[in-house]
């Protein structure tokens, strides 16, 4: 039971009694049937409310929203008894949605409906889910109210911003067994036809065999290559949840991967993730187009941790899970890694037999440090700081370089479309 700002105003009001009570004392009863009566029209207003199973609360929201994106959340309201009631219902969001005003007040007649809607914004990426609804209701008028909380869990899954991606990154259904593949005729090691030459053609593609039977110049057309393995090696440790831009490396590092694998899949290519945390995390492999929407769900759950992987042991374990040559991208701070010849030999492990681009996930705030001449102990302090942690990135750049490994020195800003252009230019020139 509880008591409305109304009663607490009835009974202060009672003790306007008091200087008569001080004047003449037999007076006092009057303050004591006053206040009994007050409370017992409280109680019998609390008991003639109607019960919780006469009220209604039903929550409609959707299941699956993009990041940084509008939600609107309905609450559908209903009065199933014949008294008028005020309700107030303070719904619980998930974290997701950051801090929000979650809160509504309507007058519902007797047997009625009413919808309400509040707005959030998905600021957070992941998994979660809204839990309880608290609703309190009385009269207009009343004196008491009631109060129950109703359990209403509903998952919720805030995604990376996907709709510019679906126009960005065109293309069409990636074959089936069974139909024919008329791939991209360009640079590869997939033979597709002969055909007569044509000035500008490679003089090393001519067939000079067919060429002797045909009476004038063959050549053989390749297409580029399908079904390769792209692997993306994604680092949960304790670096990846460092601001880099409006969001932090882990979330720009999954945007990039959604990009790459779409492109990727509507190429023919095959897609797989794996998490490099503290144990090694490997998602099931996407074969066609339709498979993108289940790998985002997928690797949505991935969320940074605090610890460093272990990145020796796990790169070795994803070399020997990859039966074929393989394209693979990992993301990690060089400035962070330690630079030492048995990273340096695991990544040879990889190089070995696959192609690997590394993407450095550089730390824009040591150039701006470094730019910057330093007119006081701290920032000389920060700019002695960003010259060593510079001068071992481009240590590491041009090692990894002269053993073939493809360094991306990435930005904020452009993260997503100078990976998808290293991407693309690996396709069109047969790397893989």
């Amino acid at each position: 039971m509880g008591l409305t700002r109304r009663f607490y105003w009835f009974l202060t009001a009672g003790l306007l009694w008091l200087p008569f009570i001080a004047l003449k004392g037999e007076l006092l009863w009057g303050l004591f049937l006053y206040d009994g009566l007050l409370v017992s029209l409280a109680l019998v207003d609390w008991l003639t409310l109607p019960q919780r199973d006469r009220i209604g609360v039903v929550r409609t929201v959707a299941r699956v929203v993009f990041l940084n994106r509008p939600i609107t959340v309905e609450l559908s309201l209903e009065n199933r008894s014949p008294t008028p009631l005020r309700l107030t219902v303070e719904d619980e969001p998930p974290r997701l949605l950051g801090e929000t005003e979650a809160r509504a007040e309507v007058v519902l007649p007797g047997r009625t409906k009413r919808l309400v809607r509040y707005d959030a914004r998905s600021l957070i990426r992941g998994e979660s889910s809204f839990e309880r609804l608290a609703i309190r209701y009385r009269r207009s008028f009343g004196l008491a109210w009631r109060q129950f909380r109703q359990r209403s869990t509903q998952p919720l899954s805030v995604l990376p911003d996907l709709t510019d991606l679906v126009h960005a990154v065109p293309g069409k259904e990636t074959l089936r067994e069974g139909e024919r593949a008329t791939g991209l005729p360009g640079v590869g090691s997939e033979f597709e036809q002969m055909r007569p030459y044509v000035p500008g053609d490679d003089p090393r593609k001519v067939d000079w065999k067919a060429s002797a039977r045909a009476r004038h110049m063959i050549v053989r057309q390749y297409r580029a290559d399908r079904n390769r393995e792209v692997v993306f090696l994604l680092e949960t440790g304790r670096s990846m949840a460092i601001p880099w831009g409006v969001e932090n490396r882990f979330d720009a590092a999954l945007s990039a991967v959604l990009t790459v694998a779409r492109k990727a899949l509507d190429g023919g290519d095959k897609v797989r993730v794996f998490g490099i945390g503290d144990d090694l995390t490997p998602f099931p492999m996407a074969r066609l187009r339709r498979d993108f929407h289940l790998l985002v769900r997928r690797i949505n759950h991935l969320e940074p941790s605090d610890v460093e992987p272990h990145r020796l042991t796990l790169y070795a374990q994803v070399a020997q899970s990859l039966p074929q040559r393989a394209m693979i991208i990992l993301f990690t701070d060089l400035a962070l890694v330690p630079q030492d010849a048995l990273w340096l030999s695991t990544l040879r492990i990889l190089r070995t037999r696959h192609r690997v681009i590394l993407v450095h996930m550089a730390d824009p705030n040591l150039r701006k440090d470094r730019k910057i001449l330093p007119n006081s102990p701290e920032a000389a302090a920060a700019f002695s700081v960003a010259g060593y942690f510079l001068e071992t990135e481009r240590r590491a750049v041009h090692v990894l370089r002269s053993e073939g490994i493809r360094v991306l020195v990435a930005h904020p800003k452009r993260l997503a479309s100078d990976l998808l252009r290293q991407y693309e230019t690996a396709r069109q020139t047969g790397w893989i």
